[in-house]
């Protein structure tokens, strides 16, 4: 695959970005993952690229999510509810 890098590597690197984005927490996902598995200052870099990376990604998919989605109708475009479903009917 990568001739450079370990697997184990690539794994200490993407736990934080999934980690980040699914707990909506950047930050205490780069401290879990540093003190947890207690790699050295060298992987400080790439675990926060790869966390600012997801962090963006994931906002960018929740932007594009709420747009309204647009149908063609004899009248021309017109808006409906967005893609997400409402979760107000559980309350």
């Amino acid at each position: 695959m990568w001739p450079a890098g370990s697997l184990a590597g690539f794994a200490i690197v993407g736990s934080p970005a999934f980690l980040a984005s699914s707990m909506k927490m950047p930050l205490t996902a780069l401290v879990l993952i540093v003190e947890f598995t207690r790699v050295g200052h060298d992987f400080l870099i790439p675990i926060s690229l790869a966390v600012a990376g997801s962090i963006s990604v994931f906002q960018l998919c929740v932007q594009i999510a709420a747009r309204p989605v647009k149908t063609s109708a004899s009248a021309g475009f017109r808006a409906v509810k967005p893609a997400m479903p409402s979760l107000e009917h559980l309350d």
